[in-house]
């Protein structure tokens, strides 16, 4: 049972940067990498699968810390700069758009 490692992960990762960075740096790994591909799920992922071998980094805090740290340092100058602009994160995302988000239905209101 390896899920409340993988979500401990994000915990430590939600104490270094605080609600607002956190917040911000998962909505850009998910608008930018789509979920699997977030750097701090990829993390949180790639940590679980140390675990589940039992090779866990010593330090692990710390290791937690310092990549989650390089996230921040690479998610920042977008989101703060699409923040202060008023603009929108996606316009700072150059992907295209998967064909199941071409394809789906626009959500009716209630």
């Amino acid at each position: 049972m390896t899920m409340p490692f993988h979500e401990l992960v994000h915990v430590v990762q939600w104490s270094r940067l605080g609600v607002e960075r956190f917040l911000l740096a998962y909505g850009f790994g998910l608008i930018r990498f789509g979920y699997y591909h977030g750097p701090l799920e990829e993390m949180a992922y790639a940590l679980e699968r140390d675990f589940e071998r039992g090779a866990v980094p010593q330090e692990l805090v710390g290791v937690i810390e310092g990549r989650t740290d390089a996230v921040w340092n690479q998610a920042a100058p977008v989101v703060l700069a699409g923040r202060n602009q008023r603009l929108s994160l996606s316009r700072f995302c150059a992907r295209e758009p998967r064909k199941a988000e071409m394809t789906m239905a626009p959500r009716q209101p209630h």
